[in-house]
């Protein structure tokens, strides 16, 4: 094999390697593009499944706020801001006059520990929901 053949085989080799990660580089940004639409869309899935389990669980939750806990006032999905934080309950029952509670109520699909550990370990839980209740005094 000659220089001049040996050079023209490298040109080849490199214009095909150019050429091959060209491609490359497309296909990984096509699969990224294809990834994050279906993360995009398996979180509006798990959010409308969500939605769907405090649906069913609400009438129960709401029925024992008012039975057990005597909760004067009963609200569906509350969102708290302090500051720049803002946290959201599924539903909080209070009870108000002389015992001033709150309870928060986070309804879930599948109940584990991890799932409830903004309860600061307070939560109990039960069929799939967890309670904390806070007398408001610290």
């Amino acid at each position: 094999m000659s220089d001049l053949e040996l050079r023209e085989l490298i040109a080849r080799v490199d214009r095909n390697l150019e050429q091959s990660n060209l491609r490359m580089e497309k296909r990984h940004a096509e699969t990224e593009a294809v990834v994050k639409q279906t993360n995009r869309q398996l979180g509006e899935l798990g959010n409308k499944f969500g939605f769907y389990t405090e649906g069913l669980a609400f009438e129960s939750v709401k029925r024992i706020l008012r039975t057990k806990f005597h909760a004067d006032n009963i609200l569906y999905c509350s969102l708290v801001y302090r500051g720049n934080r803002s946290e959201e309950y599924d539903v909080l029952g209070i009870r108000n006059g002389v015992h001033n509670e709150i309870y928060c109520v986070e309804i879930k699909s599948r109940l584990d520990h991890d799932s409830n550990s903004h309860f600061d370990g307070a939560g109990r839980g039960r069929a799939g929901s967890a309670a904390r209740r806070d007398s408001g005094a610290d």
